[in-house]
């Protein structure tokens, strides 16, 4: 007695029945438990499964999915080989968990993808500015590299546009500047100090610079109308430092400083 006759005992002698050594996964109708002809077995068709898959359930063996990776397997010996090495290859795999899966089990599949535990776990956090970032990365369970890469890519983006509102205000202050020289003449001295008369010492030079109005001419002369307003009496003393201009007037002189 051969392994194979060993390996397909007990159905009945159905490999000396079929001296190829496969077995055919039965028709429509084939199984009187079948009834009508539905289900599994209709739908296995004619794949065509080796011997020792008698010793399967029918629930594989008349399943045509079932049917057509059994199929690839001449031998048992060949089907026992690919789990072996199939269950290698996932070995310590990580696993999404299902919807049955306990926080604590959620918690640990996140951590082992390196999402951190908590929001200031991250790399990130160590910036006094991404606070409101890190717990928003880890709402999204971004893992720490992903958090870490589009930080630096916003902060670096942010970076451009101050830059390029810094060179912008720039541009509309000395073009401000030269319009009101022109304008006032000899008055230009005289109308700066009325307009920084007109702001006080309450920070809105830096307002305006923050909210990009500094250069405006509107705005320029409203303050030095307020100014003339508030003159007690006599002309406003020439500004000393006369080079400075208009710009000297907004304390800082730069956008976020």
């Amino acid at each position: 007695m051969s392994l194979e006759n060993v390996m397909s005992g007990g159905n009945g002698g159905a490999p000396a029945a079929n001296p190829t050594g496969t077995v055919t996964a039965p028709q429509t109708g084939s199984d009187p438990q079948q009834g009508s002809g539905t289900g599994s077995a209709a739908e296995a068709g004619n794949t065509r499964l080796a011997a020792w898959t008698q010793q399967l359930s029918k629930e594989y063996r008349e399943n045509q999915e079932y049917a057509k990776g059994l199929a690839g397997f001449e031998k048992l010996d060949d089907f026992a080989k690919s789990y072996f090495e199939l269950s290698k290859k996932t070995e310590g795999a990580v696993r999404f968990p299902g919807e049955t899966a306990t926080p604590e089990e959620k918690a640990a599949f996140w951590q082992k993808l390196g999402v951190p535990e908590k929001a200031d776990k991250y790399a990130v956090s160590r910036n006094e500015n991404a606070g409101t970032f890190a717990a928003a990365a880890h709402a999204a369970r971004l893992t720490d590299e992903q958090a870490t890469a589009l930080w630096n890519e916003v902060s670096q983006g942010t970076a451009r546009q101050i830059q390029a509102l810094r060179e912008n205000q720039a541009r509309e202050l000395a073009a401000t500047d030269a319009a009101l020289r022109t304008e006032y003449g000899d008055r230009y001295e005289a109308s700066v100090e009325l307009m920084r008369r007109g702001m006080g010492n309450s920070g809105i030079g830096q307002a305006l610079l923050n909210a990009g109005l500094a250069g405006n001419p509107l705005i320029v002369k409203a303050f030095i109308a307020l100014g003339e307003a508030k003159k007690e009496s006599g002309s406003p003393k020439s500004d000393p430092s006369p080079a400075a201009g208009m710009t000297s007037v907004f304390e800082g002189g730069s956008l976020y400083s």
